[in-house]
């Protein structure tokens, strides 16, 4: 008899222990916490922690494993099953380049994307320090082969071209920008996907583009070939200086912006979206007579990361 009330006590505990970590587990699946922490960096902007409040909803905690994008867990956030394929914090002393080149086409001092921009890109304008990459604007004239010489002013920009590119994807970068008091970007900042080897064809996706400085009707374009590459208008918020993020959501027939982990819209055609690989491009454009904002010299704009998350 006591051989059997042992048994019957033993497993009257044992199945207590079962039930409490079954709510246990229950109750840490229904409010995951993701926090997001800084990178080391005097220019990086402040931890957050997010407490997710579903974790079978069709928004919550699905990109995997950290880091997440930002938004994520947000009703107007980024959603679907998603795996990390690129990331780049910019850890280190110096650009890695086994995933960028500096400027646009060729090595060193090279052409600006445009004939009509006021400046040559230089390797020695995009730097690589305390978790940041930074690209200068300075007043150094500058000889390339592309416009008229010399170029009044220096800048620099970098591409994956050649190393990176994608498919499809989520594309996610954090700059820190500048902008007067009335919210219009200087000088012509843009982070962007560039299709090849013919454009439109194969496409441009400008996730964000300071053009004109008036980033309320420029934020975000798709170009293709219909209409002859003239740009598709698909987010319409307008900036302000400082670390934001843009990303865009880029899939069969479909491209959505999101601003700061908020969606913006949504630009759909099946004819107009190619599925050609992009390579990646960010870089700072000095052009006052047709695309660029204001001139702001010097100037420069500041890259915490960049990610690409896919299906």
């Amino acid at each position: 008899m006591k051989v059997a009330k042992k048994t019957k006590y033993g497993a009257v505990i044992v199945a207590c222990a079962i039930f409490g970590l079954i709510t246990l587990l229950v109750s840490h699946a229904s409010t995951p916490v993701v926090s997001i922490e800084p990178e080391a960096g005097a220019l990086k902007s402040p931890a957050t922690t997010r407490q997710l409040t579903t974790a079978s909803s069709d928004y919550a905690v699905l990109f995997g494993s950290s880091p997440q994008p930002a938004g994520l867990g947000n009703t107007d956030g980024p959603s679907g099953n998603w795996r990390m394929v690129f990331e780049d914090n910019f850890d280190g002393t110096a650009l890695d380049s086994s995933s960028w080149n500096t400027g646009w086409y060729g090595t060193g001092v090279t052409a600006p994307v445009q004939s009509q921009e006021l400046a040559c890109f230089d390797p020695s304008h995009v730097t690589v320090g305390s978790g940041v990459m930074t690209i200068k604007a300075t007043n150094d004239d500058s000889t390339c082969s592309k416009g008229t010489n010399p170029h009044p002013y220096t800048s620099g920009n970098i591409n994956s071209n050649g190393k990176k590119s994608f498919s499809y994807g989520y594309f996610e970068a954090k700059i820190n920008i500048e902008a007067d008091a009335n919210n219009n970007m200087y000088n012509w900042p843009a982070w962007w996907l560039d299709g090849q080897p013919t454009w439109p064809n194969n496409g441009e996706l400008d996730i964000m583009e300071g053009l004109g400085g008036d980033t309320a009707s420029a934020n975000a374009n798709w170009h293709g070939p219909e209409n002859g590459g003239n740009g598709n208008n698909f987010a319409d918020k307008h900036l302000a200086s400082g670390w934001h993020t843009f990303a865009a959501e880029w899939s069969p027939g479909s491209v959505t912006a999101y601003y700061d982990g908020i969606k913006q819209r949504t630009y759909s055609s099946v004819s107009n979206i190619t599925s050609s690989p992009q390579f990646m491009v960010l870089g700072l454009q000095i052009d006052g007579i047709v695309h660029g904002g204001k001139t702001k010299i010097p100037g420069q704009i500041d890259v915490d990361y960049i990610r690409v998350w896919q299906r």
